[in-house]
């Protein structure tokens, strides 16, 4: 058993008519890589909160090092050596890299800011993470990677104990992510605690030595990372056993194509030709950065920029998708991975969200809305996806990641789209709520839509898809039935690497 260098005892937080944390214990080690699990709205980001003097607690105590401490602010904690990196990444984008990692605390000579100084510094803090990132360069110009490194050596820039890690993984890459743990190991050696964040399970399995999870505000179990399987934990997580993750996957063996595409070519697309059935769900798969989030931009009319299509039909009758409302006027649906900022308005009340692309269906001849025909609609949307809420009247920015990403999909069913083109539809939403998309995902396949599923999660188009392709810098370079799926093959085919 190390050294403790943190522990909170008895953490109880109330918001108004709910209790984030119930008497929550809670222990870090000297040098451990610690995982926090539990599904939106166990109460992980309140604890942390409390931790970097976010928020106060209502009752409870917390000992860093064995002394009791009260963080007032997020200053405080820091100058007791806890630095967080959020998933929302917070570098200013027109300053340089020294910048950033110095910001706060840019070394002077003579009285005026020594940039020489500060690139000297930040240069040794990226060399000490084995990081060849130029101190000099202007944030906006790196990769998202990069920049995930960047705000890491910004948070190790002082004298940092303890390291929060939240959902640090979601947008990098495979290669990438073995990158990141192998700095955290290497934090690791050099005594930093750090505390790993993430709906990925199969990452905390691979990098933490123990897991505290966390459910309905309570504290549910430690354990040693070796002591516990994967099933286990998620039952822990959610309070039962999760079965059938995946919907049950079969052919309706139809033959005619929903949406056939041939000879799609842009300033980053080659070449690229598919089709889905009717009644289908195929996927897309290739690491980030392959050419995925052009593809679903221009198959949706978004992004339209040097585009050139040979042949591109919907329901076998030839189509040109000029714009959205193209798109949309064909049948078609965009589930996108940045729900917040592309798929809904998250001032608005799910209501007013659900409603948008069926407005004039819920209106009257003079184009006065009909309240009972609205509220009638929406209720029903809000049953048939189980989206939790008291009323449609609720903000969509209090629901939950997964909640939210209902009310997405709400808008397209309401609608009656027939091909929905989902774009990372679970990233950032927790395994229950991963569930629960999926259901309706097969649910839509089920009442006659199609899918493309388009994910850089492996275990996602695995379970979810009939047949698959192979997604490589803007290219499809291969096409599996799902009796041929090995993660094996689809890897070294994804990154063009033999495994």
């Amino acid at each position: 058993m190390g050294k403790c260098v943190l522990s909170v005892e008895n953490i109880t937080k109330s918001f108004p008519g709910v209790t984030a944390l119930d008497n929550v214990n809670f222990e870090l080690q000297q040098g451990e890589i610690h995982g926090l699990c539990g599904m939106n709205g166990s109460g992980k980001s309140t604890l942390l909160k409390i931790i970097t003097g976010n928020e106060k607690q209502d009752n409870g105590k917390i000992f860093v090092d064995g002394n009791e401490t009260n963080f007032h602010t997020v200053l405080d904690s820091k100058k007791a050596g806890i630095n967080m990196v959020y998933q929302e990444l917070s570098l200013v984008p027109y300053l340089s890299v020294a910048e950033n990692i110095l910001l706060g605390n840019m070394p002077k000579k003579n009285g005026f800011i020594s940039y020489k100084e500060a690139i000297k510094r930040s240069r040794e803090i990226l060399e000490r993470l084995g990081l060849h990132i130029n101190p000099t360069k202007i944030v906006e110009e790196l990769s998202v990677a990069e920049k995930q490194m960047v705000e890491i050596a910004k948070a190790l820039s002082g004298d940092t104990k303890i390291l929060l890690l939240d959902e640090p993984s979601a947008v990098l890459t495979t290669s990438e992510i073995k990158s990141l743990f192998k700095i955290i190991k290497q934090i690791k050696e050099q005594g930093v605690t750090v505390v790993y964040i993430s709906h990925r399970l199969d990452e905390v399995f691979e990098i933490c030595d123990r897991v505290t999870i966390l459910r309905d505000g309570k504290n549910v179990g430690v354990y040693n990372i070796g002591d516990i399987d994967v099933n286990e934990l998620v039952s822990l997580m959610i309070g039962r056993s999760l079965v059938d993750f995946y919907p049950e996957i079969k052919s309706y063996g139809s033959e005619n194509n929903a949406m056939e595409v041939i000879n799609l070519n842009n300033y980053r697309l080659k070449d690229i030709s598919f089709h889905v059935k009717e009644r289908e769900i195929i996927g897309i798969y290739g690491v980030v950065g392959s050419g995925q989030k052009e593809l679903t931009e221009a198959l949706f009319g978004i992004d339209t920029k040097e585009l050139k299509i040979d042949s591109y039909k919907i329901n076998g009758k030839e189509t040109c998708i000029k714009n959205p409302i193209c798109a949309i006027k064909n049948g078609l649906a965009f589930i996108p991975d940045e729900r917040k900022q592309d798929g809904i308005a998250v001032s608005l009340s799910i209501k007013h969200n659900a409603v948008l692309p069926f407005l004039r269906k819920v209106c009257n001849k003079v184009g006065f809305i009909k309240k009972q025909t609205e509220n009638e609609k929406v209720n029903d949307l809000m049953k048939k996806l189980s989206i939790k809420a008291s009323n449609s009247d609720v903000l969509v920015n209090n629901l939950s990641g997964g909640n939210q990403q209902k009310v997405v999909i709400a808008k397209w069913l309401g609608k009656n789209s027939n091909i929905f083109i989902c774009f990372e539809p679970t990233r950032g939403i927790d395994v229950d709520a991963k569930a629960q998309v999926y259901k309706v995902l097969g649910d839509l396949r089920e009442s006659g839509a199609s899918v493309i599923l388009i994910s850089s999660e492996l275990s996602e188009v695995i379970g979810m898809t009939e047949r698959l392709y192979i997604m490589r810098k803007g290219e499809f370079i291969g096409e599996l039935k799902r009796e041929e799926y090995q993660e094996e093959k689809i890897v070294s085919l994804a990154s063009g690497l033999e495994v």
